[in-house]
Formats: C-alpha cells, structure tokens, sequence
C-alpha cells in the first residue's frame, strides 16, 4: 500500500510545530559522528543540516506554503527542480545509485532536566529500555513492548513493570508530549532502500507524553 501524502499531512506536522515551536524533529547529516553523517570525502559533498518546518529558515507556522519546507535534495534532483542540493545522497557502494535518504534523525533536546520531569509526575510509566514492536507506515499506528519500565509515584520512580506494552498513533502521540529533556542520545542502525543498505542515527531526548495507550496485564494504573 502506497504512503499517502497530501495537504492534511502537512497540516498535521503544522499543527505540531505550532504547539511545540521550540524544539524540532529532523535529518541532520553533518554531526561529527559515525553512522549517519555523511562524509565529504565519502560522497564528494559533506551533509548538512536540515530540520523539517524551521523557524530559522522563514517558517511561520498557520501560513504555510511549499516553500516553506526544506527538502532532502540529491544532486540529480536538484538539477532537475532547479534546487541546490543539500547533501542528503546516499547509497552502499558504488553498485547502486545514489537517492536522497535518512541520515541521523532525531528529536532536538529540550530545556528539562531528566530528574525534573519525573519529579513533575505524580502518576506515570517510566520507559527505560523497549524491545520489539512494529509501525504501519500508512497510518503511522504503532505498538512497541517495554523491555524495562517502573511506575512514576509522586515524582519518584518505584516498583518496576512486567509485560508493558504502548500502543498508538505517531501523531498523536506527538502531540500529546508536554516535556522534553536536555538528554538527548542517538543510538546506531541500518536503513534499507532502493540505494542499498546504509547506516543511521535515531534518537531522542528524554520525554514526557500526557496520554498513551498501555497494553498488558494487571488491571488499571493506580
């Protein structure tokens, strides 16, 4: 089933953006680390930063246009709609043919301390660690199990949780953090596309969502 993009999609991300205008989610491929960032020497054009719907760059969120969004922009695209690329092309080797891709994406850290976040929540579930899930990229739906979590009581983390399972909407659930944490930490892995298999970042500071879907056993949170 095909992505669908339209004028609702962007009105979501604005609707985003004009809630939380102080901090973005984003490609940068110019950090000084191995793994996503691209490497002049590697692609004859270092990657640069490019954060979606940025203020710095004449955004206003509620008068959007297509202007306003920065792009991933390849060499060969470029040309073709007389852009200037930006050093988002990537590829595995020399055997496939370079295309604009993910490079190191991620949550912009926050004002929060960490500690300050908890202490703020009075009843909640500490995520520290997730193993599995999945994501319907169609819909943005996603379900992903906790491999370690506690229970937040009266801004002190207490009894840990077994079984705990968050369910949701990508959306949604942006919409609905209320913190984010100056902590932010990218984590390593592999991204597979019709350019063959490269290497990424992902990360995120930490973050408080006000309400999300929690699957498992042992009744009602309290």
């Amino acid at each position: 089933v095909p992505m669908k993009i339209d004028r609702a999609t962007f009105q979501r991300l604005l609707d985003f953006v004009r809630q939380f205008p102080h901090y973005f989610l984003g490609s940068n491929a110019d950090l000084p680390i191995v793994g996503g960032s691209i490497l002049s020497h590697d692609h004859f054009q270092g990657g640069r930063y490019r954060f979606a719907c940025d203020p710095g760059s004449g955004f206003r969120p509620g008068s959007w246009q297509p202007a306003d969004l920065t792009n991933m922009v390849d060499r060969l695209n470029g040309r073709r709609l007389g852009m200037e690329p930006n050093g988002t092309s990537r590829r595995q080797s020399y055997r496939f043919a370079p295309v604009s891709r993910m490079s190191n994406t991620y949550i912009a850290p926050g004002k929060d301390k960490p500690e300050d976040i908890i202490a703020d929540t009075k009843l909640g579930i500490y995520v520290a660690n997730f193993g599995g899930g999945s994501v319907e990229p169609t819909t943005g739906e996603f379900n992903f199990s906790a491999s370690e979590a506690y229970i937040i009581r009266d801004g002190k983390i207490a009894e840990p949780v077994k079984g705990c399972t968050l369910i949701g909407s990508g959306m949604e659930v942006l919409m609905s953090i209320d913190r984010v944490g100056n902590d932010l930490a990218l984590g390593q892995g592999n991204c597979g596309a019709s350019s063959g298999s490269v290497p990424v970042n992902v990360g995120q500071p930490t973050i408080r969502v006000k309400e999300i879907t929690v699957g498992g056993r042992g009744g009602k949170l309290e």
